[in-house]
């Protein structure tokens, strides 16, 4: 599976749009996600980097199980990627994915998977 570079799409919609191409059922989730935003808030939140990050992360926790070796291994890429530019979408994954995900006890579904880079950006 191959990827487009994350240099390419630094906006929240266009990592959105990246994310459930790499785990499809991350769409359906993220739909109903909304859904139930609206049903509880009447509006929907605004979608930014740090949000998509922790929603994917609630979504990776829940799922991690259905990803197979190839999508694991894409999403590795993708991540070390977007941590690979100190700017918004870096800081949202290092900080919302990366080190919580270790807290999940997550660590050794993707590590394989992620830079030393990457690595050392899910250390507090």
């Amino acid at each position: 599976m191959s990827t487009t570079p994350v240099t390419e799409q630094r906006d929240a919609s266009a990592a959105l749009r990246q994310l459930c191409i790499l785990c499809p059922a991350f769409e359906r989730w993220w739909g109903d996600e909304e859904t139930e935003d609206r049903l509880v808030d009447g509006v929907h939140s605004e979608l930014t980097h740090h949000r998509l990050a922790m929603e994917f992360l609630d979504f990776f926790a829940k799922n991690h199980g259905t990803l197979t070796r190839q999508q694991l291994r894409a999403l590795g890429g993708w991540v070390n990627e977007a941590v690979s530019i100190d700017d918004e979408l870096g800081a949202a994954v290092a900080s919302c994915f990366l080190r919580h995900y270790r807290e999940q006890h997550l660590g050794r579904v993707l590590s394989p998977y992620l830079s030393a880079h990457a690595r050392a950006k899910s250390r507090p």
